[in-house]
């Protein structure tokens, strides 16, 4: 959610009296302030840092408001950005020129405190419902481009197999059967993991998740998680060693906490290598708990590491056994993560296998 104080307002008036007289106007509204005595500043002020409103003035020299306007407006990276005019000129062709050029309101001279705080504020926040609609569009754009894309090719290899065997159920041995019931099974746990993933992460996006941090031990946490994952360790044979110590302690959402390990074990397993190794380790720093979880898997380019946790990503992987990866679950992982204050990054090679770490806000010892 976008906070006041992450807001800046540029403005623009080649009278240092009036960027002052502005400036009293707008002060303790939380907004961030900058300012530019003419046009040209105020256009390469533009191009270095992203204004979420600019109050330009009409008269100035060399350049007038309404041609920065237009400059800005004819800018695919500015032409968004709401300008209100500040101008003593208040005849009908100026205003008319003024909204013309893309100005959304206009503010006359001298200006009144309570009707420019109340313009701005308004502003700012249909700018703020801008945004937040473009941002849940593109949530609802990438749910239905996995259930329509990434769910279809499980659903198509459970359909697949169950034909198989509807067919041809006379004529395949017992170790047949069993072969394609048990990749039937794990066709139905990779699309029952990815609807789990793709529901919660929905949730997120609604502020339909409720945060409840507690101290807990970290370690019986990872075992748990751990021992979930027992059949399909034991599928691919791969050895898993856990190092949390017992005094390692944190302060989390313990369910948020289960479900990063668990996206995490799994992505271990599924691009791991048959006899492979997941290690899970954890320490102290400062006040926060590193935990990092490695495999010698498959691996990714280093190119693609940080587009992994992008929503708008199309960076895709299949397991070591034809696994589907969607990167739902490290996407979803970055939302548990950021939501305690805390960061998770990744480092991988391609065939060298693949590290990620994050980190936690460790427990005050005194409520432990």
């Amino acid at each position: 959610m976008i906070k006041k104080n992450d807001l800046k307002i540029l403005v623009v008036d080649d009278m240092p009296e009036n960027l002052q007289v502005i400036a009293k106007t707008l002060e303790n509204t939380g907004y961030e302030m900058r300012f530019a005595e003419e046009g040209t500043s105020a256009l390469l002020m533009v191009k270095e840092t992203s204004f979420d409103l600019i109050l330009l003035d009409v008269m100035m020299p060399n350049m007038d408001g309404f041609e920065v306007c237009r400059h800005l407006k004819s800018d695919p990276t500015t032409a968004s950005i709401p300008v209100i005019f500040i101008t003593a000129k208040t005849d009908t062709a100026s205003v008319v020129t003024g909204f013309a050029v893309g100005g959304v309101d206009y503010v006359t001279k001298p200006v009144q405190v309570d009707e420019l705080r109340a313009r701005v504020d308004t502003h700012l926040r249909l700018r703020m419902r801008e945004q937040e609609l473009r941002r849940l569009s593109a949530t609802k754009d990438r749910f239905v481009s996995i259930v329509a894309h990434d769910l279809k090719t499980p659903l198509g290899g459970i359909q697949g197999f169950v034909s198989l065997l509807n067919k041809q159920f006379d004529d395949l041995s017992t170790v047949e059967i069993r072969e394609s019931i048990s990749l039937i099974g794990d066709a139905v746990e990779n699309v029952t993991a990815l609807i789990e993933n793709l529901l919660s992460w929905s949730s997120l996006q609604v502020g339909a998740v409720t945060y409840n941090p507690s101290n807990f031990e970290l370690s019986p946490v990872v075992v748990d998680v751990v021992n979930s994952f027992s059949g399909d360790l034991e599928h691919k044979q791969i050895e898993v060693s856990i190092k949390v110590p017992d005094d390692i302690w944190v302060y989390a959402d313990i369910e948020m906490v289960e479900a990063v390990l668990r996206n995490l074990v799994s992505n271990g397993i599924k691009f791991g290598h048959r006899h492979g190794l997941i290690r899970l380790v954890a320490l102290k720093q400062g006040k926060q708990v590193l935990f990092a979880v490695e495999d010698n898997g498959c691996g990714i380019s280093e190119d693609n590491c940080s587009r992994l946790f992008m929503l708008d990503s199309s960076v895709k992987q299949t397991g070591t056994y034809g696994e589907i990866g969607t990167g739902m679950g490290l996407i979803l992982s970055k939302e548990y993560v950021e939501r305690h204050g805390g960061k998770i990054w990744l480092e991988s090679q391609k065939d060298r296998g693949t590290k990620v770490y994050f980190t936690l806000p460790q427990a005050n010892e005194t409520k432990c």
